[in-house]
């Protein structure tokens, strides 16, 4: 259309005005206002959108200036309690970081704290308030110590959490400060590492500061995670105190332990760890849910990375924690969703660091630890985190079973088979499982490990999905399961002839024939059909019933053919 056109044609003039408009003023989403007192998140969104939230490490009225402890020595710290306000929208209101789903309204949450303890370093570090519900014993990782877990920032988080529950909290070293690591090994009567926690929970009982009654619980991350299962299996029998309940943080522990333990346990595992077999721990669970002993698995996802991720890090402001990360954005280690690029813990440098420290500015690099753990626990990897603090204590108070984990099914061999074939069906979440059912029709079934079970194609059966069945749901196999009909031999001529004659059987079921047979001699035969099958009677053939197999079974005639 050319400028001529338009100005000589005033609808033309109205037509293009309506086009311009429609394009200029597009439709706006209704936004709601999240506002988050003591925490970072809020903000305008739109209804339904998924918004994460954090609270800020201190509750100060000048953030920038706190580090970790008070100034003043006297001082308690202030921790991080829960949420108030809005908190039915909230994921998990005793978290200091969790999302919500943004409602079609306004929305106002704050962050409340409460007075925590002045932590202490020994060889043992260890708090028992006045008045506490029980004794939880933390065991660090390889490489780690009771004062990593009391200074990181994540393990300080689940310190603080118990502390807010009301429980007393030992930490104690590991004997070997060469490669940091429990004997996970030895027997109980040799085991140093063993005979300092039994030593020590005897010498807390002497001092008056708990008492042999108070319930015990054991929390271990990796390595300390292997010695908890040992620990709590043996301690009863060795040291003549029993575990109430068990967490046990990225890793799966042993089948030494993990197949006849029967202390309730939670499994915390992370979805990127790379140096364990999350799948073993999947199998012992669900072990232990066959075995009637009370069990929760929880699989911490990746997270994204906001700028106050770091502030809390001892010696990181606020505005600190936003330059760290610009940083790791600007270095190409943040993706545009926030979410840590693969290559962020992938890729190592020649001093086998790995890349993000390059981007880190120096004044923070003695921080670089805690920033790291941060970091690991954002991308879901091999290190303890905070996210399962809540559920893990939930469980500590009442240690019952729950099942989160929705079956997959990858494969079925063989992908046909009659009643009584043994199937073999690979998938994932294979536990719990209370039913597998072909085309709705229940089977019989065992779980061989959280990949595998093996199912018998029961009678009645016919072709369609298999489905496995948990407390969680359901999955439904991406192939259909064909059971072949039995055949059947409806009818047959000519009735009688001598060797050599050609007999047409008709029937149905005769797909796929293996076999047909003149009382005991093989004949020669050709499947024309379904239906119908022509057979040439053998030498040696006698009058007899003929019969013949075919996948879905056996089929023998009601008369005998007569050979003359």
């Amino acid at each position: 259309m050319n400028t001529d056109t338009i100005l000589a044609n005033p609808g033309a003039r109205l037509g293009l005005l309506l086009l311009l408009v429609t394009i200029a003023v597009p439709a706006q989403a209704a936004q709601y206002y999240l506002s988050v007192l003591n925490g970072s998140g809020g903000g305008s969104y739109e209804a339904s959108a998924t918004v994460h939230i954090a609270a800020n490490p201190y509750e100060s009225t000048d953030p920038d200036t706190s580090s970790s402890e008070p100034a003043d020595p006297d001082a308690p710290l202030r921790v991080f309690d829960r949420w108030i306000g809005n908190t039915e929208v909230l994921e998990d209101p005793y978290a200091s970081r969790t999302t919500l789903i943004m409602p079609q309204a306004d929305v106002t949450v704050t962050a409340r704290y409460e007075d925590a303890p002045r932590w202490l370093a020994p060889h043992v570090i260890y708090y028992v308030p006045s008045s506490h519900i029980g004794v939880v014993f933390l065991f660090h990782g390889h490489l780690g110590s009771a004062e990593g877990i009391f200074s990181g920032p994540e393990g300080r988080s689940l310190v603080n959490d118990l502390f807010t529950r009301g429980y007393a909290v030992v930490a104690p070293d590991c004997y070997d400060r060469v490669m940091r690591k429990w004997d996970t090994d030895s027997p109980a009567d040799s085991n140093v590492d063993m005979l300092r926690v039994a030593a020590l929970w005897n010498e807390l009982i002497d001092r008056g500061e708990i008492s042999a009654l108070d319930p015990i619980y054991f929390v271990g991350a990796s390595n300390g995670g292997l010695f908890t299962a040992h620990l709590s299996q043996q301690a009863p029998a060795a040291f003549g105190f029993n575990v109430v309940a068990q967490a046990i943080y990225v890793h799966p522990a042993d089948p030494e332990a993990m197949l006849t333990t029967t202390v309730p346990t939670f499994y915390a595992l992370a979805e990127n760890d790379e140096v364990v077999d999350n799948s073993r721990a999947v199998t012992y669970f669900g072990d232990l849910l066959d075995r009637g002993v009370p069990a929760q698995l929880y699989m911490h996802k990746a997270e994204p990375v906001y700028p106050d991720r770091f502030w809390g890090i001892e010696l990181v402001t606020q505005s600190g924690s936003h330059a760290i990360y610009d940083s790791l954005v600007a270095a190409g280690f943040v993706e545009h969703d926030g979410y840590l690029s693969s290559e962020a813990f992938n890729d190592v440098d020649s001093d086998g660091e790995a890349d993000w420290m390059g981007a880190v500015p120096d004044e923070y690099l003695p921080v670089i630890a805690d920033i790291g753990d941060l970091l690991e626990a954002s991308y879901a990897g091999h290190k303890f985190f905070r996210n399962a603090n809540n559920k893990v204590l939930d469980f500590f108070d009442n240690p019952v079973p729950v099942l989160e984990l929705v079956p997959v099914i990858d494969g079925v061999s063989p992908t046909s088979g009659i009643a009584g074939k043994v199937v073999t069906i690979t998938g994932s979440n294979l536990v719990g499982i209370h039913s597998v059912t072909f085309n709705g029709v229940a089977a019989e079934f065992d779980m061989s490990k959280e990949t595998t079970l093996y199912a018998i194609v029961p009678p009645d059966a016919s072709s369609g999905p298999i489905v496995v069945s948990n407390d969680s749901g359901d999955a439904e196999s991406p192939m259909v399961f064909e059971v072949p009909a039995a055949p059947s031999i409806d009818a047959y001529a000519p009735t009688a002839g001598p060797v050599g004659t050609e007999v047409t059987i008709t029937g149905t079921g005769f797909t796929g024939t293996s076999i047909v047979r003149f009382g005991t001699v093989d004949a020669t035969y050709v499947v024309d059909s379904d239906t119908q099958i022509r057979a040439v009677v053998p030498a040696g053939a006698y009058t007899n019933k003929f019969g013949l197999l075919a996948p879905g079974g056996t089929a023998i005639s009601n008369e005998r053919f007569r050979v003359q």
